[in-house]
């Protein structure tokens, strides 16, 4: 254990690359207790199983994968985590989860041009509803009335009554940051 006393007797280069590291080591153990940390990897478990896509938070640029953490992102923010949050999770920045955002619009925009990218989705939507629901009945009561809480967000389709992946990328080209 290093005291106060060998700090002060310390170089000052030293002293400056020791609160680096400090830095360095309360921000990843502190960025590790987030809750938006632990949904993110619950989140690449459904991806993974879901579309059988491994790799997820690698830096690699493969397309597939770009699309991963695209639909992962995305999926962050639907549930109310900040995109300064999301980033820190998955090593990005804020304005990369903002870009994956605004990629999510434009899918959600032309169906017709990315309709296998609209399936994926969908995919991953289902796994998360499938999972989500199963852990919850499993660790929460029911709660008065019989009824589970409403956990749809993010199905697409007017029958569910749901608001679309689309309907809430809106706040973001809104300035709602």
């Amino acid at each position: 254990m290093i005291n106060e006393s060998q700090i002060r007797d310390m170089p000052f280069a030293d002293k400056v690359e020791l609160l680096r590291i400090l830095k360095r080591v309360v921000r990843k153990e502190k960025s590790e207790d987030k809750e938006v940390v632990k949904r993110a990897k619950v989140l690449m478990g459904y991806l993974q199983e879901s579309l059988g896509w491994n790799g997820i938070n690698t830096k690699s640029r493969e397309v597939h994968l770009v699309w991963a953490r695209t639909m992962l992102a995305t999926q962050l923010i639907d549930e109310g985590y900040h995109p300064a949050e999301i980033g820190e999770a998955l090593g990005k920045t804020h304005a990369a989860v903002y870009h994956y955002k605004d990629k999510m619009r434009d899918v959600f925009d032309l169906p017709e041009v990315f309709s296998d990218i609209i399936e994926q989705w969908n995919k991953f939507q289902s796994t998360i509803k499938k999972y989500d629901i199963q852990r919850r009945t499993n660790s929460d009561p029911v709660p008065m009335g019989g009824e589970l809480p409403d956990s749809d967000q993010g199905q697409m389709g007017e029958e569910s009554g749901q608001d679309s992946p689309q309907d809430n990328l809106g706040d973001i080209h809104q300035g709602n940051r």
